[in-house]
């Protein structure tokens, strides 16, 4: 979950202002810095909004920052999340998560493992008559790691999706 920061001010001209918010990422990755523009003020929020409805908006100044806030928020954890190559393997005594960066295991064990995961979604999304992109939701890490292990020249992804060792 992304941990909230303060906001700051890049760049304002009177009329609107780049704001820059810091956003926490997944794992031990630094901080992302992204930014958002908003009206300067309530008064040129206001009559951005009258040229729009022609009606006064009580409030909305504040609702219309907090929801583009959390959105660019969201967004940029989201990016980094796909990127992510951590898995959740059980809990502890405490039932906490356990995490596990896939890019530390041996690359034999990720190929032998990644291969039976993909290969038991492929049977799955043929039986639903679905594409294997239908149904990946939570093997998101194990992409990013494949990627990750191939951009380093440790893996080769076979066009069926499936990795072998280099």
């Amino acid at each position: 979950m992304a941990r909230a920061k303060a906001d700051e001010t890049k760049q304002d001209n009177g009329t609107t202002a780049t704001m820059v918010t810091m956003v926490g990422q997944p794992g031990d990755a630094p901080d992302k810095a992204v930014e958002y523009t908003i009206p300067s003020n309530s008064a040129k929020f206001q009559d951005y909004v009258a040229t729009l409805s022609g009606m006064p908006l009580d409030g909305a100044y504040e609702d219309f920052i907090d929801g583009l806030r959390k959105r660019v928020r969201q967004e940029a954890y989201e990016a980094v999340q796909s990127e992510s190559t951590w898995i959740t393997v059980g809990k502890d005594a405490q039932g906490n998560a356990i995490r596990k960066d896939l890019l530390t295991f041996p690359v034999d064990k990720f190929v032998a493992a990644f291969n039976y995961q993909w290969n038991g979604l492929s049977a799955k999304a043929t039986m639903l008559d679905k594409t294997v992109e239908e149904l990946d939701r939570g093997f998101g890490a194990w992409r990013a790691a494949s990627r990750k292990h191939s951009d380093a020249g440790k893996v080769k992804i076979a066009v069926d999706g499936t990795v072998s060792v280099v």
